[in-house]
């Protein structure tokens, strides 16, 4: 009986195998595919479009629960790139906008101690809050207690999670910003290299935003590219500040031949870059990043660098202002731990419907939306 019963399962399964059914997984099994090149640009091409797009909306903006008082200060510290110069302008229109003092204070990246004492003076003009760019909390962490007791709020315009309360009244560049700008760009690099480049990124350690842009974008390639590589290239604040980060590059890049695309943290650190790439015979290797600059984008009209993402740097001022305004609001619910100014990618598809490179030379960048202080107006309930 038993033999009889094994033949007739080996028949059957014979005739399963002959017809070509396949018994299906068990529930709640997954079957992984794996993905060639071509097909990881091509998602990464269909993915990329919404990004080159002009904004035309505030991200995660929210109304005041009334208008502010007039007649307050706010102070700006403000650091030695141009960047920071482009979004202190920002808070001086917003103060303006709003009937407040605006005061700027400058401080030198490389050095903390500009920034300490900078904070310190900040104080003597008694301030609703204080804004500023870059530098880990770890650096200012001392400061906080001198504010809670001065009753004076800090708005860092820095990735990074703090705990926001009566002090610290909220930041930006958090999260959803870092995992947006790596989609950004990560997908111009998948669909342009073809799903197999090799992209050497530049990374500032000592700048809370980039150690979060750099760790998203190498977690986003290393998921949506099987055959793509990054690697990251560390460049401290003093070459920063001195025009040393395109030779910094440039040596790692040297001793990676494979490397064909290279991308800056900062568009002030690309400044000299394809010169030095082409010294070194890599005319061929592809230049972009983050926070594009009329330079930048004079290039990439003239073919000399490809991709770069445009930051409404004048709308990071007001982005400030925005979450010391909603921290002041007292509810929690309103404190703002994500905002970032409206981002956009710029290539050479797109850059002629932004009015080409002189239409960013007035303020360094592209203003999108144009009329975003207007947005803010209205979200604040002012005139």
């Amino acid at each position: 009986m038993m033999k009889s019963r094994l033949g007739r399962i080996v028949v059957a399964l014979a005739v399963v195998t002959a017809l070509g059914v396949v018994a299906s997984a068990p529930a709640g099994a997954t079957t992984k595919t794996k993905s060639s090149p071509a097909q990881d640009a091509a998602k990464a091409k269909k993915a990329m479009k919404p990004f080159l797009k002009i904004p035309t909306t505030l991200a995660g903006a929210t109304p005041l629960p009334e208008a502010p008082k007039t007649g307050q200060t706010v102070v700006d510290l403000v650091c030695d790139n141009p960047s920071c110069a482009n979004t202190a302008k920002g808070v001086e229109a917003a103060a303006a906008a709003l009937g407040w003092t605006y005061k700027g204070i400058p401080f030198k990246l490389a050095d903390t101690s500009t920034f300490i004492s900078a904070m310190d003076s900040a104080l003597a003009f008694k301030p609703a809050f204080v804004t500023f760019a870059s530098l880990p909390q770890a650096v200012w962490a001392g400061e906080i207690p001198k504010y809670k007791a001065a009753g004076v709020g800090i708005v860092p315009d820095v990735a990074g999670t703090f705990k926001v309360d009566s002090t610290i009244l909220g930041y930006s560049k958090d999260k959803t910003y870092a995992t947006l700008v790596a989609q950004m760009l990560g997908d111009w690099f998948i669909q342009d290299s073809g799903g197999k480049g090799h992209l050497m990124l530049q990374n500032f350690p000592d700048v809370g935003v980039s150690v979060a842009l750099t760790a998203a974008m190498k977690k986003f390639v290393g998921a949506n590219c099987k055959q793509c590589t990054v690697d990251t290239i560390d460049v401290p604040i003093a070459k920063l500040t001195t025009g040393q980060a395109p030779a910094v590059t440039v040596s790692a890049v040297q001793a990676n031949p494979s490397v064909n695309y290279v991308f800056a943290a900062d568009g002030t650190a690309a400044l000299g870059l394809r010169s030095a790439l082409n010294v070194i015979g890599r005319s061929d290797a592809k230049i972009g990043g983050l926070s594009g600059t009329y330079a930048s984008y004079t290039n990439i009209a003239a073919g000399t660098e490809s991709a770069w993402i445009n930051r409404t740097s004048g709308a990071g001022g007001y982005v400030d202002v925005d979450a010391g305004l909603h921290g002041m609001a007292g509810k929690k619910y309103q404190y703002k731990t994500d905002s970032y100014a409206p981002i956009m990618l710029v290539t050479k598809d797109n850059l002629p419907s932004l009015g080409g490179p002189e239409a960013a030379k007035a303020t360094g960048v592209f203003s999108a939306p144009s009329n975003y202080a207007d947005l803010y107006a209205k979200l604040w309930k002012i005139k």
